[in-house]
């Protein structure tokens, strides 16, 4: 198959079957090919800017993408911002190994404390 055969035989509805159509999504799906990595996991999508992403895959991923959690606004407060003094290198260190440490295995509720350190 030549390459503008590849890129254009899946356009054209008389190539392929509604059946066909079903099993390729559920390819997509079950080998988690569509997911960024192939980690089923990810909220993010194993995306390109082909054609035939944007006309087929990408309608595939918005019928899976994982529902968006979250209240998507920002509260601000003026509580006063907490310091925490550091009296020498290794203390910093130790508290840096910490943090990395947490997060690592996917707490990330220490976000915050790293940048103001």
């Amino acid at each position: 198959m030549d390459k503008e055969t590849y890129n254009t035989w899946w356009t054209n509805k008389d190539n392929f079957t509604e059946k066909d159509l079903n099993s390729y999504k559920e390819i997509l799906k079950k080998t988690y090919s569509i997911h960024q990595n192939n980690d089923p996991s990810s909220k993010i999508p194993k995306s390109s800017t082909g054609k035939k992403w944007k006309e087929l895959v990408s309608q595939t991923w918005k019928e899976i993408k994982p529902p968006k959690s979250g209240s998507g606004l920002i509260k601000y407060h003026d509580d006063p911002i907490e310091y925490k003094y550091v009296y020498n290198l290794s203390q910093l260190l130790q508290r840096l190994y910490f943090i990395y440490a947490e997060e690592k295995i996917g707490n990330n509720n220490y976000h915050n404390e790293k940048w103001a350190l």
